[in-house]
């Protein structure tokens, strides 16, 4: 506890002139004033006692992270960084599960269905070779066309004949008129 020496102080005042009640009295306020103020401002070793030294702090703070420590950790904006090419949750409730996928599926065929199937190239000859005896569109187009020449042909032979035909009665009729009628005469007047 911290103390004035009052009388040491009256003492001082006397010297300087006061009175010894006035001396005393001053010095008594002084020395009651300088008790107040040091036990409401001045820590005793009493207080310090209360209180951490260096060492407890140091001791106290050792499982704490320092701002050093902290550099050596990622920042929220270096785990944002980190993390922004990965899929969240969120962005995968945007795309079909397994199950989806199966559903979505289910009505097409798969390979293994299609190999119980021909393929066009297998189709194709097999119908080829079943149809061979049968004509063809293109067969009877084909087959029109030739009867169409031949038709036309026979049209023309039939032109060429009626016109020999005529031909061959003018023949007969002069053959009859100059070889016939007088044969005829000669055999009638030999007759008659």
């Amino acid at each position: 506890m911290y103390a004035i020496d009052t009388l040491e102080f009256a003492k001082k005042l006397r010297t300087a002139g006061l009175a010894q009640d006035q001396a005393e009295a001053i010095a008594e306020a002084h020395g009651q004033a300088f008790r107040e103020a040091a036990e409401h401002t001045l820590a005793t070793k009493q207080d310090l006692a209360e209180h951490p030294t260096k060492e407890d702090l140091d001791k106290a703070l050792e499982p704490y992270a320092t701002k050093q420590d902290l550099a050596e950790h990622p920042t929220k904006e270096d785990l944002d960084k980190a993390l922004e090419p990965y899929a969240t949750k969120q962005d995968l409730a945007e795309h079909p599960t397994k199950e989806d996928l199966d559903k979505a599926l289910e009505p097409y065929a798969t390979k293994q269905d299609l190999a119980e199937h021909p393929t066009k190239a297998e189709v194709a000859q097999l119908l080829d070779k079943a149809l061979e005896p049968y004509a063809t569109k293109q067969d009877l187009a084909d087959m029109k066309s030739e009867l169409k020449t031949e038709l036309l042909e026979l049209k023309t032979d039939q032109a060429d004949l009626r016109a020999d035909m005529k031909v061959l009665k003018w023949g007969m009729g002069i053959v009859i008129a100059v070889v016939l009628i007088p044969a005829l005469r000669s055999l009638l007047s030999l007759i008659g």
